[in-house]
C-alpha cells in the first residue's frame, strides 16, 4: 500500500546507496533506527523502517539502534487506576534497573523465582524500591 508503506522505491534507493558506499554507517550515525521494547523479548521499529529493510536486504547483520520507552495512554490509565500513593517515581528499566555487567548486578533470586525472572537487576535497586515505597511513592 504505497500511501501507507513500506515504500519499496525508498528501500531500493537505500540498498543502492549502501552497495555503492560500503561505509554506509553515515546513514545510521546521526540517526540510528529507533525501536521500542514491546515485551521482554521483542522490539518494534518506530523510525527507520526503510533503512532497516535495506540493510537486511543486502545481508547486513547488525545496525545501530536507539531504544526508547514510550508510555501509552492505556499504560498511564492503568498506573493511575492502581495507584496507592500521590507520589510517583518513574524509572527507566533498560537504563537503570536491568543490567548485564556481572560486577554490578544483584544475586539471582532463589529457586523457583530464578527460573521465572531471568533478567538481572542492578545492585541497589531492591533497596531503592523499598525506600521509595516506605516514603509513600508508587514506582
Amino acid at each position: 500500500m504505497p500511501d501507507i508503506g513500506p515504500s519499496y522505491r525508498i528501500i531500493s534507493e537505500y540498498k543502492q546507496k549502501f552497495m555503492k558506499d560500503l561505509q554506509y554507517s553515515q546513514y545510521f550515525d546521526n540517526e540510528p533506527v529507533i525501536i521500542e521494547r514491546t515485551h521482554p523479548d521483542g522490539y518494534m521499529i518506530i523510525n527507520g523502517h526503510h533503512r532497516w529493510a535495506a540493510a537486511m536486504g543486502i545481508g547486513q547483520k547488525t545496525i545501530p539502534v536507539r531504544i526508547v520507552n514510550l508510555m501509552h495512554e492505556a499504560d498511564v490509565d492503568k498506573i493511575l487506576k492502581n495507584t496507592k500513593h500521590v507520589k510517583r517515581a518513574a524509572i527507566d528499566l533498560n537504563e537503570v534497573v536491568f543490567c548485564s555487567d556481572e560486577a554490578l548486578i544483584e544475586k539471582p533470586p532463589h529457586f523457583p523465582w530464578n527460573r521465572l525472572y531471568k533478567l538481572r537487576i542492578r545492585r541497589g535497586v531492591p533497596a531503592l524500591f523499598h525506600m521509595l515505597a516506605k516514603n509513600g511513592y508508587d514506582s
